[in-house]
């Protein structure tokens, strides 16, 4: 599958993401609980509050609305989160970087 950017560089026919949120389970969310940890020290605490998965980072909780079933953004703050390999991998995006991190 090629990227987004390089299909619109080549003008071809793309889908427009709307980040419209989904209802996703808490069945499906709960394999995605747990604490995530990067190489460079940050620590990341997925648990699920009110049927909805929140992230804990440096003590501040935080609200993550579903894309799908394993990929989510927070508005407020401009992240987007994927759960790679059911729940063992959390990928952090935000607008320079992406971080990497493990469950623990």
């Amino acid at each position: 599958k090629t990227s987004l950017r390089i299909e619109v560089c080549f003008h071809e026919p793309v889908a427009i993401p709307t980040f419209k949120p989904v209802v996703v389970s808490t069945q499906v969310l709960e394999p995605l609980v747990g604490t995530y940890v990067g190489d460079n020290g940050l620590k990341v605490v997925a648990s699920l509050v009110n049927g909805g998965l929140t992230l804990e980072v440096k003590g501040k909780q935080f609200a993550l609305d579903a894309l799908s079933e394993r990929e989510f953004h927070n508005v407020q703050f401009g992240f987007f989160f994927d759960f790679k390999e059911d729940g063992k991998q959390l990928v952090i995006h935000d607008a320079a970087m992406s971080y990497w991190l493990n469950r623990e």
